[in-house]
């Protein structure tokens, strides 16, 4: 009896994992952003590019380049990270606007703001 609950627990972990593997797989394929930089293709969700990344990043970084130009987006252990490279990227980087490379979240802050009228 242990062993059929092992075996169903095991194969339902399998089958998550193929699940999950196909539909990040369609996801790429089909649901593609064009106003959002190209990204790098990888096969399992959460590792993403980690492991090629992990091991070279400069020959991950100039193999990416040379396939998607100077800014690609690749998901490093379940993020994305969006990269920016040459001259063009630099310039963006350091001559950036605030509002385009700010990473927080807007809030609307008059939400959270404390109102003397409902007491």
């Amino acid at each position: 009896m242990a062993a059929t609950i092992l075996s169903r627990l095991m194969l339902s972990v399998v089958a998550l994992i193929l699940i999950s593997v196909i539909t990040k797989i369609i996801k790429q394929l089909f649901y593609r952003d064009p106003h959002k930089p190209p990204v790098v293709w990888h096969w399992f969700p959460l590792i993403g590019n980690t492991v090629d990344y992990g091991k070279d990043p400069y020959k991950f970084f100039f193999k990416c380049r040379e396939k998607y130009g100077d800014y690609f987006t690749f998901e490093l252990l379940g993020m994305k990270t969006t990269v920016f490279l040459g001259a063009k990227g630099n310039n963006f980087i350091l001559n950036g606007k605030h509002k385009d490379l700010n990473a927080e979240v807007d809030v609307n802050t008059d939400f959270f703001q404390f109102n003397d009228s409902n007491r």
